[in-house]
């Protein structure tokens, strides 16, 4: 059962309380071993899949908490956020003109509704550009399917692969 971010707030002050004097042992333990930040990158890049799986393991068991800590993060800093995201907007739009017209022309001229994949034959949700200076021509295909396209182009240097579920 989820919990809310009260419940998780709380109880992360409940322990917090109950357990001063253990967490300040922690701490000073942790200032005398001598145990660093650089240690723990040496150790991240002597041991990769170690640390691969350690940051899914935790992302898994700890997604409502990072959930909150990153919205709380947002809300702490909404307006230079939201700044940034304006500008870099801005930036995408001048420096991809001629896909940002594919996206807007498509948008507008060709709807999803009632499509399926073109490779897996799930229902569509995105239109891809096969080329964009052909802004009307687009293949209906999911997210995943879209995301394994992208993926595959950029590792394969541009040429395009077909996908399968």
């Amino acid at each position: 059962m989820a919990q809310t971010k009260e419940e998780i707030l709380e109880k992360r002050k409940k322990y917090n309380l109950e357990n001063k004097e253990k967490i300040k042992k922690l701490k000073e333990k942790y200032k005398e071993s001598g145990y660093s930040k650089s240690y723990q990158k040496a150790w991240a890049l002597k041991n990769p899949k170690k640390k691969k799986k350690y940051n899914s393991d935790y992302s898994k068991n700890h997604a409502e908490e990072i959930k909150i800590k990153k919205h709380q993060k947002y809300l702490k800093n909404k307006e230079i956020v939201l700044k940034k995201n304006k500008k870099y907007k801005k930036i995408y739009q001048q420096r991809n003109k001629v896909k940002v017209n594919a996206r807007n022309l498509a948008r507008v001229h060709i709807k999803i509704e009632n499509r399926n994949c073109k490779y897996c034959n799930n229902p569509a949700n995105q239109r891809h550009h096969p080329d964009y200076l052909q802004p009307l021509i687009v293949e209906f295909i999911c997210s995943d399917c879209h995301e394994r396209i992208h993926s595959k182009y950029l590792m394969k240097g541009g040429s395009t692969v077909s996908c399968s579920n």
